[in-house]
């Protein structure tokens, strides 16, 4: 439950994907990019393997773990997608959860 993982994890930072959309990683047009406040640097124009499309990905923030447990109840209203990214549970939680029999030849 929260409780548990607020005890392991609460002030432990974590990398945390943020979107509108349930969307984490696509090709767009890149004209979306253009004209823009931000325009794309030309160093990376250059490396485009497609000068038409670029890879997008979501905004990236660091939060603790409360943090980010606090954000996801409240998700809907925010218009917003949490994705919590490359995070081990199982480094945290070994001494609490047993492994089945039936897991022990997979990993």
């Amino acid at each position: 439950d929260r409780n548990y993982l607020r005890s392991v994890f609460g002030k432990q930072l974590v990398n945390v994907k943020v979107n509108p959309s349930n969307d984490f990683e696509g090709c767009e047009d890149v004209s979306l990019w253009e004209g823009g406040e931000e325009p794309i640097p030309e160093i990376v124009r250059k490396q485009l393997q497609s000068p038409s499309r670029v890879v997008v990905r979501p905004a990236d923030v660091s939060l603790t773990f409360d943090s980010f447990l606090d954000y996801l109840p409240r998700s809907e209203s925010l218009n917003a997608n949490f994705y919590l990214e490359y995070f081990p549970l199982l480094d945290g939680m070994d001494k609490d959860v047993i492994e089945p029999d039936w897991a022990k030849d997979l990993l």
